[in-house]
């Protein structure tokens, strides 16, 4: 489970030129769940992932993994449990190395950090096994650079990375904000297979209501720095996207 106890977070403290971006928020995520956190910009949804990325600490308050603080704990630390795709398909892979070599370094983001060990035809055999399910054909492209790929062969490859070793929870971070539409759902679909499956917990932000259509878990809405609506399953059978639009009318 993951927990946010009294979050307040606060830029410029003090002066004419404060920013409230966060004011006393508490969410508890369940294992197991997808959790989607909708809003318009400024609306501190970014700010929430970033915290419990370890990317901003908070003024106040904690952020707690199975019970355990890690308000203050640096991002090299939480990567061992954590895990973020961002909304530039770039950023979660290492352009200038093959397919394979990026998943080779993906595999050890839960281990001691040591040196790189070798790729055998075992871990070859994984890797092609693991991109075949993309249905992309990227299992007889092991050794391309990763800079050779689309965006959307690149989100869809750092989301395998990302889930490639055990995990306690995936944040998105607007993941399909620079793909094309079939790319988009190819994602959102594999990322609900991935969390399924695997039984992690996911927390996507997104500017794009239409996502809060997919068969999510939960849809938490976020107003200058608050928690508007935390809306369950029950709740959510019967909205439809007309009545998500309204929310920010």
């Amino acid at each position: 489970m993951i927990e946010i106890q009294n979050i307040h977070l606060s830029f410029n403290e003090g002066t004419p030129l404060e920013v409230q971006a966060l004011r006393d928020v508490n969410i508890k995520f369940e294992k197991g769940s997808f959790n989607l956190i909708i809003g318009a910009n400024g609306s501190g949804k970014s700010t929430l992932l970033n915290i419990l990325a370890g990317s901003l600490f908070p003024l106040r308050g904690k952020v707690l993994l199975d019970g355990k603080n890690i308000t203050k704990q640096p991002v090299h630390l939480r990567s061992r449990n954590i895990a973020r795709i961002f909304q530039n398909p770039t950023q979660g892979t290492a352009p200038e190395l093959s397919l394979l070599e990026n998943f080779r370094l993906a595999s050890i983001r839960t281990r001691s950090k040591t040196p790189l060990v070798g790729i055998d035809k075992s871990f070859r055999k994984v890797v092609a096994s693991h991109v075949s399910i993309l249905d992309m054909d990227l299992e007889t492209r092991l050794e391309q650079p990763m800079s050779s790929f689309s965006g959307g062969q690149r989100q869809a490859l750092s989301l395998l990375m990302a889930t490639f070793d055990h995990l306690d929870l995936l944040l998105l971070d607007e993941p399909t904000a620079a793909l094309d539409p079939k790319s988009a759902e190819l994602i959102m679909n594999l990322a609900l297979k991935i969390v399924r499956e695997k039984n992690l917990t996911a927390i996507m932000v997104t500017h794009e209501l239409k996502h809060c259509l997919y068969p999510v878990d939960r849809i938490l809405q976020m107003e200058n720095g608050r928690l508007r609506r935390d809306v369950d399953p029950d709740e959510k059978a019967s909205l439809s996207l007309s009545d998500i639009r309204d929310w920010f009318l």
